[in-house]
């Protein structure tokens, strides 16, 4: 393409030339660059809106709303070492998410924003990046009159294009977009210091190299790009590219100090980085050859796009050996390009650097594919094909760009509404890598959960645990499926099981806690969930379930500032409102658990327990129609609540609707005989004077459980009276 057939070595006059100015450009004035920044941030938004509604995802619970380093600047630098989630070792990451925070807490929307925020930086940097560059002299003017476009049409390609939509859409990979946004500033900024020399350009490449290392290891090849950039484009020699910014090439070099240090406290990022059992370095060097393979193909036909393939390791030998020998022939016109095309080299070397940090025989063990990864490398093959469009078409290439944007914002919208749902874009991922053991534990997860069908997410466990029989979150998921079941046993066995190579584990402990749960064994569950806050002491669900075993301990104390904490998190909670409003009611503090309980019905009015628990707080209070009326309510939303209808019986023989509670009793008796029921009904026959039927019911009592001194001191009280009666 007539874009690539610079001179080998491009020498261009001494000292460094200016490139055109902007007026050279009649598109290039600042009203139109205004315009243009504009419209691609108004594309941007318009393609990655629909997103913004997306929830927590995979491993975005560990580092936001599980991250308690986060919810304080003291600490945002500091993020959590040696665990192996995303912000480990990458303190500027972890920063950029406490100013979420401290904006916005934990809601999701605002995470979403600022991501799409990051993005739009970042594409409109690499606008002002191909810009300067096809505008140095290098290039001979060749685009003297078509610069601005066409780079606007590279960033614009390059933003809205759906392999972009894994580092926008999914937040923790904000990552890669931070980074990228970085390791292309430290570069515009390079440019700016070599056309016009002045310290502050010197100093903010310098910067932007810095806080990228504080982001990503990928910036670990910026140093080295920057300076490839400058031989080919700027200074034309490598020898002349040291003389000339000697300073500002060192400067970058020696950020790789901070890199080095981060990665050596993060301690192989919880050992996710590094060759085990299953991903060998051989083994992940071949499946990089595939994966590499399959990024360029994506960047042409972005169709069937994952988000996890899992722990997917290639073996068939022709997929190795063709793929191995593609990226290998790729390679060698890399390097022979440097020296004899040296625009196509740095193309092809842009690519390469990249993704080196991630896709070369040092393995990521959690991840041996990931799309996010493509983020910045992208730019070299959109740059590449803008190019070769204009060559072949001249300045009716844009005709041609433009209409490919549009299918490409149009799937990339599309890809986003995947994202809505986090049980969608698992199941996407399961069709797409059916061998993926984490979407068919994720998916078990949300059967179990969400959905409460124990029995189907039974099925999704086992087949996890068939594809990895030692996933200790599998385990533990399938032991709770168990223990939901009625198999109590066998399913506290598993979640033992799981926690016996991790006891530590933050998410094994929660989930044993909450399978302790539903078994009724609420001491244990206290024991696990306390472990678990060692590691979130902030978790709204870790408090909550917390909160629950204590009281159905009855240690209501203990329980009500876990409730409160729970709160702090998810202030529009309306399960735990209610709970704190039952808590405060049953500890006499009526007011304040009419005030809890008013709240959760503000935000949920069809919500059956709220209405119940404000009944018997308004009842405490001798507000008999208010009582009634939510007790009502209640029975109304959930008609077939055993709980519910006996707190609606016991507030109508309260005040004094004896034959109503009377009929409502007898109805519960048919469904459960209980002893307190029993008792109840009798009490009711007993105001009423029908003594004999009170007698009978008191009786029954006692049949259920003859140690009941209550059913036995009734039914003795009941047979006097009739005694005494008969007598008269």
């Amino acid at each position: 393409m007539h874009a690539l057939k610079a001179n080998s070595s491009p020498s261009p006059p001494s000292p460094t030339p200016k490139p055109s100015p902007l007026g050279a450009d009649r598109f290039g004035t600042r009203g139109r660059i205004f315009a243009g920044a504009l419209l691609l941030s108004v594309l941007i938004f318009g393609a990655f809106l629909n997103g913004i509604n997306a929830p927590y995802i995979f491993d975005d619970t560990d580092s936001i709303p599980g991250n308690p380093s986060i919810r304080s600047f003291s600490t945002a630098l500091t993020p959590p070492t040696n665990s192996g989630i995303t912000v480990s070792g990458r303190p500027v990451l972890n920063l950029s998410f406490a100013i979420n925070y401290a904006l916005s807490k934990a809601d999701s929307k605002a995470y979403h924003l600022g991501n799409i925020l990051i993005h739009a930086l970042a594409a409109l940097t690499l606008w002002g990046v191909v810009r300067r560059t096809l505008q140095l002299p290098v290039f001979a003017s060749r685009f003297s009159r078509d610069t601005t476009w066409l780079a606007w049409l590279v960033a614009a390609l390059w933003a809205v294009h759906p392999l972009q939509t894994e580092s926008v859409t999914y937040l923790v990979q904000r990552a890669e977009s931070l980074v990228g946004f970085f390791y292309l500033l430290t570069l515009y900024c390079f440019i700016r210091y070599t056309t016009v020399q002045n310290r502050i350009w010197f100093a903010a490449s310098i910067s932007a190299c810095l806080l990228g290392m504080g982001t990503k290891e990928v910036m670990a090849t910026a140093p080295f790009v920057i300076f490839l950039y400058d031989r080919t484009f700027i200074s034309g020699t490598f020898r002349k590219a040291w003389q000339q910014q000697k300073l500002l090439h060192l400067g970058h070099v020696c950020t790789l100090l901070l890199l080095g240090t981060l990665v050596f406290f993060s301690k192989a990022r919880g050992s996710s980085v590094g060759a085990n059992d299953i991903v060998t370095h051989w083994s992940y060097l071949c499946t990089q050859a595939y994966a590499l393979v399959r990024y360029t193909l994506l960047s042409f036909w972005p169709a069937s796009l994952t988000m996890d393939y899992g722990t997917l390791v290639v073996t068939e030998a022709f997929t190795i050996v063709s793929c191995g020998a593609i990226v290998v022939a790729a390679l060698g016109v890399t390097i022979w390009a440097i020296v004899h095309k040296p625009i196509l080299g740095f193309l092809g070397a842009w690519f390469f650097a990249i993704l080196a940090p991630s896709s070369s025989f040092i393995p990521v063990n959690t991840q041996t594919l990931a799309e996010h990864r493509v983020y910045l490398a992208l730019a070299a093959i959109i740059l590449a094909t803008t190019l070769t469009s204009h060559k072949l078409l001249g300045r009716h290439a844009w005709i041609l760009l433009v209409l490919l944007i549009v299918p490409a914002t149009a799937a990339t919208v599309a890809r986003n509404n995947v994202y809505l749902s986090e049980v969608g874009i698992w199941q996407d991922s399961l069709t797409k890598q059916p061998t993926n053991y984490r979407a068919w534990a994720s998916i078990g997860f949300f059967r179990l959960h969400i959905d409460n069908q124990p029995t189907e997410a039974k099925k999704y466990l086992e087949r996890a645990l068939e594809l990895k029989p030692n996933y200790m979150h599998a385990l533990n998921r399938l032991g709770h499926a168990l223990i939901k079941l009625g198999q109590t046993a066998e399913g506290i066995d598993l979640v033992e099981r799981s926690l016996v190579t991790d006891p530590n584990s933050m998410a094994l402990n929660a989930g044993a806690g909450s399978a302790y749960i539903d078994a009724g064994l609420y001491e244990r569950a206290v024991s696990h969930l306390h472990k678990a806050l060692e590691s979130d002491p902030a978790s709204s669900a870790l408090n909550r379930n917390l909160a629950i075993s204590l009281t159905k301990l009855g240690r209501d104390t203990e329980a009500e500032p876990h409730f409160r904490t729970s709160l702090e998190s998810e202030p529009d909670s309306v399960d735990t409102l209610n709970d704190l409003g039952a808590l405060l009611r049953r500890t006499g503090r009526i007011d304040e658990a009419i005030a809890m309980l008013s709240r959760a019905l503000e935000l949920s009015p069809e919500s059956a327990l709220p209405h119940g628990n404000l009944g018997i707080a308004y009842l405490t209070q001798g507000k008999t129609s208010e009582g009634l009326s939510h007790l009502r309510e209640a029975v109304r939303l959930e008609p077939k609540s055993y709980e519910l209808r006996t707190n609606l019986s016991q507030g109508l023989a309260r005040t004094g609707h004896y034959n109503e509670a009377i009929s409502m009793c007898e109805a519960l008796l048919q469904e459960k005989p209980d002893v307190e029921l029993y008792n109840n009904v009798g009490g009711l026959y007993g105001q009423t004077g029908q003594l004999a039927k009170a007698a009978t019911a008191f009786h029954a009592a006692l049949q259920i459980d003859p140690t009941n001194t209550k059913a036995r001191n009734n039914y003795e009280r009941a047979q006097a009276y009739l005694e005494a009666q008969r007598k008269h």
